[in-house]
């Protein structure tokens, strides 16, 4: 069910859904001495009314991958989100999120690194900043619940723990606007990123969520401009996406066409990959893509392996050409960016009165994420192994771009705020 088709009485509806948190391994749910089914409220039963937005509500599942060195991430990230449902403290985090748009409108250079990604937290861009966004409010329209695959039973218990502390430290105290819901899967015995997503984010599981996003570990969503992102996804509504990523003081991926763009004008590009760090995509379109990587047995045979490698060029191949043909490269390379002028094939102006609707894959230039980059993944040589072998098999046969291709643009989406 897409955004598009999804009415509000559906949204109501499943805003009523009872939400509760449980640590499963596999299908079986612990339980403490007993043969019922360990849950609980995260956050507490409340009967006021929920507060109504003008905007269309928004649900997205958001999928954490979670190691022990991993854990404080993944906990600052949920009682950050949860806090945006707490009360009227949306409103504070809307005003903070605009904090910096006049200096952004008076030409100030600004920079989104700084410590514990704060600056990139309240990074601005054009389109935030635009009178006409000035009414909605993403940080209450956009409901997000948590699906969290525990490495270790260890990791799965500490989340779980967390949890239930987050929601009884503020059971008496505030009313919610929107109840979490978090999931704690131990996967320590089938530990391996892609199997777990395509296991577990399941038409079951997706089918009351517009999108699903998968959020590594060591990917920090409390440095996100959390309004500024979802303004663009609203905008533009892409297939699937991306913030830019950074790390805490440069850049955080191989990647410079995912990487922050130092012109303000750049708000976004249709690219070749969106990297499986922290890829939010459409729940038809992952459902779609699924299925088909479920019908490649020997895909599926490498994935049960640990390999990841080509899956993120995989999905944008699928996203713009249903897999079928060959990938075509971009036409502006990474260096090119900050020279666009020059390429007016592959520019195109963003504005309000054309918003470039439904492109396959985008990367978001101008709201950027900090990738903490924990490196706690084994890449052992088994793993090396499979993920080359599901890039042959997607180059080979399914027509997949090759490495010299990922570093160029497909289009550019600029803003110029003196002509819209």
């Amino acid at each position: 069910m897409s955004l598009r088709q999804r009415t509000h009485t559906e949204q109501r509806r499943a805003h009523s859904i009872k939400h509760v948190v449980c640590f499963t391994v596999g299908f079986v749910v612990l339980s403490s001495l007993t043969s019922q089914p360990l849950t609980r409220d995260v956050l507490p039963s409340n009967t006021s009314e929920v507060e109504d937005s003008i905007q269309q509500p928004i649900r997205v599942l958001i999928t954490r991958t979670v190691s022990s060195s991993e854990a404080s991430i993944v906990q600052n990230d949920l009682r950050y989100v949860q806090s945006f449902y707490d009360g009227n403290n949306h409103k504070n985090l809307l005003k903070e999120s605009k904090v910096q748009c006049n200096l952004l409108k008076n030409g100030t250079s600004l920079s989104p690194y700084g410590v514990h990604g704060q600056r990139s937290r309240l990074f601005p861009n054009h389109i935030l900043c635009s009178n006409h966004h000035a009414g909605e409010n993403n940080f209450i329209s956009v409901q997000a619940d948590f699906m969290m695959f525990a490495l270790t039973s260890t990791v799965g218990l500490k989340l779980l723990e967390f949890s239930i502390a987050l929601g009884t430290i503020n059971a008496t105290t505030t009313r919610r606007q929107h109840k979490v819901d978090v999931n704690i899967i131990d996967v320590s015995i089938q530990p391996e990123k892609i199997w777990n997503w395509i296991k577990y984010a399941n038409e079951e599981a997706l089918q009351e969520y517009d999108y699903v996003w998968f959020i590594d570990g060591d990917v920090s969503l409390a440095s996100l401009n959390w309004h500024a992102f979802f303004t663009q996804i609203r905008l533009m509504q892409p297939k699937i996406s991306q913030p830019a990523c950074i790390g805490k003081s440069g850049v955080g991926t191989d990647f410079k066409i995912l990487g922050h763009q130092s012109d303000p004008r750049v708000i976004a590009a249709e690219v070749p990959i969106v990297e499986v760090m922290a890829p939010l995509l459409e729940t038809q379109m992952w459902l779609r893509y699924r299925d088909f990587i479920r019908s490649q047995p020997e895909v599926m045979t490498n994935i049960a392996l640990g390999g990841e490698q080509c899956f993120d060029m995989g999905w944008c191949h699928f996203a713009k050409n249903n897999m079928t043909g060959t990938q075509s490269e971009g036409i502006m390379w990474d260096a090119n960016i900050t020279s666009f002028e020059h390429f007016d094939d592959s520019v195109t102006l963003l504005d309000e009165r054309n918003p470039s609707i439904g492109r396959s894959c985008l990367v978001f230039s101008q709201t950027p994420y900090v990738h903490v980059s924990k490196k706690v993944r084994n890449k052992n040589l088994a793993r090396l192994r499979a993920g080359k072998a599901i890039c042959n098999f997607l180059r080979v046969r399914k027509g997949v771009i090759g490495q010299r291709g990922l570093h160029k643009v497909h289009e550019l989406f600029i803003y110029d705020p003196f002509n819209s």
